[in-house]
């Protein structure tokens, strides 16, 4: 017993948990927050474009253009309003829901789960490339896994606990509402409905629920999904975005390429490439726990997790095969599935030495250098691999270098003429919002006044003035350095 006691003191075995939770919150934190600016270097065309739908947003007169997405719109219109156009302005809503999931996800792996697995579990999702990716990206891609894990950690209260009842079920179907306003949102749908209504434990909890509540709770998803409703009314082609199928190809060869782009996406660990998502998803370590979760799940295909988890990746895998680009969905079933895994581990471990304290406690030991190497090598390959990759032909690193310029003193302030690319006039032409005297066009006038700044951006194709530019702002790439030229007395 004492030396037990005395193995449990030196590996502080009494508050693993403790420090499990602190480390989790802490790494959760950092990758989110840490270097926006600088990992992507830039913002992608689909967070440009994000931004624009963003700030023209309007839910009140619900169109095919604005209610795609509804929800993460209206919350980065707020922050860019708040803040100004800015990257950070514009991944703000994206790293605000990326911690709510990993919370979320936690607080629902602790309720499927041994608290252990839920505290590896959850540390190894959330520091996923594919994961800090979605959650560091301007764009509504995380708005699936998002509505996914709220959706998830609502039924789990609903179906296993008697406290706030009532809360949670508003909750559930406020997710399911939400959800539907994303692309590929109602397949994980379909697949909960299934396995609910299959599973016996599901269907007793519905019989008991009270008339009152159905009530409320209908009355609660109808407002949720009123503007969904309404624009798909007006233009039927809404749903079929949503649904994913608006460019449905299914000829074999279009079929092959893209189980080609998805296997990559998923296995190709010698080549790490951004689109912008930062790929293969997982790791090679991460990616055997999810091959040992699939194993264990299909000798417990009785339980209700299991039936949900096999018609979800049916669907899923259909999904895939014909959109290669949804490969983003794969991280709300990949929770439940990598817990499994880890799970497993766990109990094979304890299995080989039942009545062994010491093999109990000192399997802390090996499980904490795999962990720390697992999590270590992610946060390298997402962070380095975007540091030092040549992304100038897809990303767009200007608009920090224009904010500075616009923001410098000896600006004429009279007359600003900002020339950019034809495709980011829009884009830019919301920093009209905080310059009113700014003027955004993507062609170069050609004649110089005498009271008024000209900047051309280092994306704009026009020819150049003759005139030697007052400013010149670069970056450290070696192609396309060149962000902004200031030219004044023009």
């Amino acid at each position: 017993m004492l030396k037990s006691s005395f193995i449990r003191e030196i590996t502080l075995y009494r508050y693993r948990y403790i420090i499990g939770y602190g480390a989790f919150v802490i790494i959760l934190f950092i990758l989110l927050l840490f270097g926006l600016d600088a990992a992507p270097r830039g913002l992608s065309d689909g967070e440009m474009q994000a931004a624009v739908s963003s700030v023209n947003i309007n839910i009140l007169a619900p169109t095919s253009q604005n209610v795609i997405d509804a929800p993460y719109h209206l919350l980065q219109k707020a922050s860019i309003q708040l803040l100004g156009l800015q990257p950070l302005s514009i991944k703000l809503p994206s790293v605000i829901l990326g911690v709510a999931t990993g919370i979320a996800m936690v607080v629902m792996l602790q309720r499927w789960f041994r608290r252990n697995v839920a505290i590896i579990s959850a540390i190894l999702i959330v520091t996923s490339t594919g994961f800090i990716s979605i959650a560091r990206l301007g764009e509504p891609v995380i708005m699936t896994t998002f509505w996914t894990v709220m959706l998830l950690l609502a039924s789990t209260f609903v179906l296993h606990s008697n406290k706030a009842k009532l809360l949670w079920r508003v909750v559930c179907f406020v997710s399911v509402g939400l959800l539907l306003y994303s692309p590929f949102g109602t397949y994980p749908l379909i697949a909960m409905a299934i396995a609910g209504l299959l599973h016996p434990h599901v269907r007793h909890r519905l019989k008991q629920s009270k008339w009152w509540h159905f009530v409320l709770i209908i009355v609660t998803f109808a407002l949720a999904v009123a503007p969904l409703a309404v624009a798909i009314i007006n233009d039927p082609q809404v749903g079929i975005k949503l649904l994913g199928i608006d460019q449905l190809n299914v000829n074999p060869g279009h079929l092959f390429e893209s189980a080609k782009t998805v296997l990559s996406s998923l296995f190709n660990f010698n080549h790490q490439y951004s689109t912008p998502l930062t790929l293969p998803i997982f790791g090679l370590v991460s990616t055997a726990l999810l091959l040992l979760g699939l194993l264990k799940l299909f000798t417990a295909s009785y339980s209700a997790r299991s039936y949900m988890l096999f018609i979800w990746l049916g669907l899923l895998f259909v999904v895939l095969l014909f959109n290669p680009s949804a490969i983003a969905m794969v991280l709300a079933p990949a929770v439940l599935i990598m817990a499994i895994g880890i799970e497993t581990l766990i109990r094979e471990w304890y299995g080989l030495f039942p009545r062994n304290p010491y093999a109990r406690i000192g399997a802390l030991v090996p499980l904490t250098i795999l962990l720390i190497s697992v999590v270590s090598t992610n946060i390298e390959r997402y962070f380095y691999g975007n540091h030092y990759a040549n992304t100038s032909s897809s990303l767009h690193a200007e608009l920090p270098a224009v904010r500075s310029a616009l923001d410098r003193d000896d600006v004429n302030l009279n007359k600003i003429q900002l020339v950019v690319p034809a495709d980011q006039v829009g884009f830019y032409d919301i920093l009209r919002r905080e310059h009113n005297t700014l003027t955004v066009t993507d062609r170069i006038p050609s004649a110089p006044g005498a009271k008024g700044t000209l900047m051309v951006v280092g994306g704009s194709k026009q020819q150049l003035p003759s005139q030697v530019p007052y400013r010149i702002l670069t970056n450290d790439l070696r192609e396309n350095n060149v962000l902004l030229r200031v030219y004044t007395k023009w």
